[in-house]
């Protein structure tokens, strides 16, 4: 097909720009080897009743294995197919798992449950200095006297310059002006001035600066002098348009008096009393951005300097002048270090007169406030988003606000010193024409809350809890998506669902924020703070208590831990085995920190997760690195290494020094099911579930492997001393960057599941993949074992508390491992290296023991790809780079999934469980295919086809857009099917 040859290039321009940008500011998820902040056991659950082996929604292949019954709470193992190259194993193996339930938190910006917790952010980029030294001449003619014009104001002027100068981040570069003017006028009647400045940089392209004004001088009789000028002028760069118009408006009026007295003696003496008042104006219209405009993360210093000397000769009407100019400019951070409040979304009120208040909101496609820009981005509050699992209760649900509010930046400061001195010299027969001029001038950049000019801030504003006010939430939580009726008074008060501004008053050039909403040209007055006036309905009750709440009225008033594979009674019959309790409130634990989170359905059955998950470090890092032409690996350039001293303030590398570091204080990222409560439950001695109680309940209990003081550390990448590689711009390695992600977290396991009757006991063992890091800059730590689930040994409780160890289990599953899958895995000390794969699982009776010939057997024949940074798509599924076109781009540069049906067919069985092997002698087979869409949405879905090339005529492509010198401007395509039919393509 042919292209025309300007939208051809267009297309590749944008389309290089705009992968050159997602690149550098939306780098590629790094997904998490050692699991991230939350662990495999708690991110999938599947219901004891779910029988489709296949996922209607996703189509992965789905399998559930029914274990065993503590009472009426059934244990089950569920298969997920679908696996990808950082998926970690749980401890069941690779794509299994054994979960009773919890509460999954995606925590999105800052978590909600933060209360001033302090996010701290070091920063540091090279100071951005540039120095340069310029020569120019200059000539201008006046004009000759004619009988009809005797006082001529006639001048032609022309000026040229040339300079060099030097920027630390672009290097040396050029500077080419030439400007001619023209002014002209006829006695006192005023002066036209025009002029066009053009001036060539090696380093922002061509300006051109036209400018027109007029001006003009009056003397009054009694010795008043009017000096009054307007000037207009715009500015249009090679690279970036138009900039802007300017206009400049200026009033003098001063008046000068000279009295002579004469005294007695006859001396006289002579007086002059003068006065001045000066008024000018400057206004700007910018038209066009910047073409990059970098986030200011911390205050800034710019310094100006600059150096001007002229010498003049003027003779018979001619001014000649040399100008010499230097100047010097340089800009650099304040401070390296800050450390804000920070205040998620359930506690936006908290924030209130803090300017240094960083709040739970982000802006949708947030760019700068220019005036032409129609449309400010949108901002959203960044809640997060709960899961709930369970058997018997599913859902999500996330917070709602009770009020409305106003959302800022926090506050930031840039400060500007700018220096001048000019020194003219006159030479004969103008040597009198000398003179000196020096300016010194500071300003300062203030980024904060509109306050001032602002009634709408100072009507509605979040509001705390109000005592008294039991219809009043600051904040309540409801299932996403749950249907109930709305407060009509308070959406009548916001406009209902209608879009609503705030109205804007415009007064000269002050503009003012009215307590006012407008909605197409209806006004709607805002009295006071918008408040929902009652509770919200809710057919399903989510209540949340703070730690310091649950520490009075939790279910468990404090986080119990018990030893690892201990007897649950055993510290009734042994006294050196104690059960490990923490107390809600303290070190990790703040007070308003959520701690527990009760589910009560519509019968009554109420969920109690009282177990906060921590993850209790989390830092993020980017900086940059020296680089240099990377050799490629099997990982093609994923990974790239870094010295002692790069990851700190002190980093050298690269043209900008950059080195950015964000902490964020420990959060829960899931909740573990501790109890489920009958709607008949009573606590009769308020110390949790025990038997003295009345009603039906299930406990859980849990082991806590790692903790705050013995964390678990993980890493992203895993390797020591290395970091993901963002390569920037191809052409240079000046702006290479590295980053990574590190945190710490505790690790909790399922101990055992109690109910009024019967016991499951989980039996953990040592597993020999997992690891995590030994510091922050990673390196396998095999120290720190991750656990599997070895056996459940199902007990009469009474069997249990009578004869403690020696009692015999009711019902025993029996898990058996290897670590086939994956290989080369870099935190797995497995033969092979491999990740912890499920065999076979079998259940055995009291003493008996033939249930091992009749066993579940799980077979993985399908592809079997060994562990790489760089082998998956864009969707995060296996995929090699040798599928690429020509096979020689590597995966950061063509992420698209491949067209080869036969290779994702193959890459589709990469891991994923292909036959299982059952205990009454069935068999089942299990295949897979890749991905299909043929609609998105209501939208035919497009395929993405080979580009064999370019051409002069169809049918003979090459690998170059000329041939000759002529352009190719056919571009072959290579289609699946063969097509003839134009209207095919449309």
């Amino acid at each position: 097909m042919k292209a025309r040859q300007r939208f051809w290039f267009k297309s590749i321009t944008v389309f290089t720009g705009l992968n050159l940008l997602t690149q550098t500011f939306y780098p590629t998820i790094a997904l998490a080897l050692t699991g991230g902040p939350s662990q495999p056991e708690m991110q999938a659950f599947t219901p004891i009743g779910t029988t489709n082996m296949v996922d209607i929604s996703s189509g992965s292949f789905t399998y559930n294995i029914p274990l065993m019954d503590v009472e009426g709470y059934p244990i089950n193992l569920s298969y997920h197919s679908g696996i990808t190259m950082d998926q970690e194993a749980s401890w069941c193996g690779l794509g299994w798992n054994i979960n009773p339930g919890e509460i999954n938190r995606q925590m999105r910006g800052i978590p909600d449950d933060f209360n001033g917790d302090p996010v701290n952010e070091t920063f540091n980029m090279r100071d951005n200095l540039t120095v340069g030294i310029s020569a120019g001449v200059g000539l201008k003619l006046f004009g000759i006297p004619t009988s009809t014009n005797p006082n001529p104001k006639l001048s032609v002027g022309l000026n040229l310059s040339e300079g060099i100068f030097y920027n630390n981040y672009k290097g040396p570069g050029v500077t080419l002006g030439v400007e001619p003017s023209l002014a002209a006028g006829v006695g006192n009647k005023g002066t036209f001035n025009c002029g066009l400045g053009m001036n060539f940089n090696s380093q922002s392209g061509v300006e051109i600066s036209p400018s027109i004004g007029f001006s003009m001088a009056e003397k009054s009789n009694n010795d008043y002098n009017v000096d009054a000028g307007i000037k207009v002028g715009t500015t249009y760069n090679s690279r970036t348009g138009v900039k802007g118009l300017q206009m400049t408006k200026d009033l003098n009026i001063s008046q000068t008096k000279t009295t002579t007295t004469i005294d007695a003696a006859g001396n006289s003496t002579t007086k002059t009393q003068s006065g001045n008042a000066d008024i000018s104006t400057n206004s700007t219209i910018s038209f066009s951005a910047p073409t990059y405009v970098p986030t200011i993360h911390m205050p800034l210093s710019n310094y100006n300097a600059t150096l001007d000397a002229t010498l003049g000769l003027a003779l018979f009407g001619t001014h000649l002048n040399a100008k010499f100019s230097g100047w010097f400019s340089d800009q650099t951070l304040s401070e390296n270090f800050r450390s804000l409040p920070s205040y998620g979304y359930m506690y936006a009120d908290q924030a209130a007169g803090n300017p240094n208040a960083l709040l739970d909101f982000n802006r949708e496609k947030d760019v700068p406030f220019l005036p032409h820009i129609a449309n400010l981005p949108i901002t959203n509050f960044t809640y997060d988003l709960y899961s709930i699992s369970g058997e018997g209760v599913s859902g999500q649900f996330r917070p709602f606000r009770g009020d409305v509010g106003i959302l800022y930046d926090n506050e930031n400061y840039n400060t500007t010193l700018s220096t001048s001195l000019g020194l003219e010299i006159g030479v004969l027969p103008d040597a009198a024409h000398n003179g000196i001029e020096a300016n010194v001038t500071t300003s300062n950049t203030v980024t904060d809350q509109w306050q001032n000019d602002n009634q709408f801030a100072s009507t509605v504003t979040f509001q705390s809890l109000q005592p008294g006010n039991i219809n009043y939430e600051p904040f309540y939580v409801k299932s996403v998506g749950e249907k109930t009726v709305n407060d009509a008074t308070y959406y009548n008060t916001i406009g209902n669902t209608d879009p609503i501004n705030v109205a804007l008053n415009h007064s000269g050039s002050t503009v003012t924020a009215m307590h006012v909403f407008t909605d197409n040209g209806h006004w709607l007055n805002v009295s006071g703070n918008l408040l929902k006036t009652r509770r919200e309905k809710r057919n399903q009750c989510t209540s949340l208590l703070t730690a310091q709440e649950a520490n009075f009225f939790g279910l468990d008033k404090e986080i119990m831990s018990y030893p690892l594979n201990t007897n649950v009674y055993s510290s009734a019959c042994d006294s050196n085995v104690l059960i490990n309790s923490t107390p809600r409130v303290g070190g990790q634990y703040q007070p308003w920190h959520t701690s527990e989170i009760t589910v009560t359905n519509p019968d009554g059955k109420r969920y109690v997760y009282g177990i906060p998950a921590y993850n209790t470090v989390h830092n993020e890092a980017s900086f940059s690195v020296a680089a240099g032409p990377l050799t490629p690996t099997t990982d093609g350039f994923s990974l790239v290494s870094y010295g002692s001293g790069d990851r700190n303030i002190t980093n050298s590398n690269g043209i900008d020094h950059y080195y950015d570091e964000k902490s964020i204080p420990p959060y829960a990222h899931s909740y573990l099911l501790t109890g489920i409560l009958s709607p008949d439950y009573i606590d009769m001695t308020g110390n949790g579930i025990t038997d003295d109680d009345l009603g039906q309940a299930v406990k859980f209990n849990y082991t806590r492997v790692y903790s705050q003081s013995n964390p678990f550390r993980w890493r992203v990448p895993f390797e020591a001393n290395q970091a993901n590689y963002q390569e920037g711009i191809l052409s240079t390695n000046q702006d290479d960057k590295g980053n990574i992600i590190y945190g710490e977290k505790e690790v909790w396991y399922v101990h055992s599941i109690e109910s009024k009757t019967m016991v499951a006991q989980f039996i953990l063992t040592n597993r020999q993949d997992g690891f995590g890091v030994v510091t922050e800059e990673g390196g396998i730590d095999n120290t720190r074992h991750l656990k599997c689930l070895q056996e459940i040994r199902l007990y009469s409780k009474a069997d249990l508390i009578a004869h403690g160890v020696n009692a015999i289990p009711i019902k025993t599953v029996h898990f058996v491992y290897d670590y086939y899958l994956c290989p080369n895995t870099p935190n797995s000390t497995a033969s092979g290296q491999g990740k912890l794969t499920l065999r076979q699982v079998y259940f055995t009776y009291g003493n008996n023991n033939e249930g091992s010939l009749n066993s579940y057997q799980f077979n993985y024949n399908g592809y079997n790809p060994g562990y790489s940074h760089d082998n998956y798509d864009r969707w995060g599924y296996y995929k090699e780079s040798t599928a690429n076109p020509g096979s020689s781009l590597y995966n950061q540069d063509f992420p698209y999934t491949s067209q080869d049906s036969a290779l994702t067919n193959q890459y589709a069985t990469s891991w994923n469980m292909t036959d299982v092997s059952l205990p009454s002698g069935g068999h089942i087979t299990v295949k897979y295919q890749s991905n299909d869409y043929a609609f998105i949405q209501n939208q035919r879905a497009a395929q993405m086809f080979t580009v064999l090339g370019a051409s002069p005529s169809p049918g003979s492509p090459s690998s170059h857009l000329y041939t000759g010198g002529t352009f190719n401007d056919w571009i072959d395509v290579k289609l699946p099917v063969h097509e003839t039919n134009p209207t095919s393509f449309l």
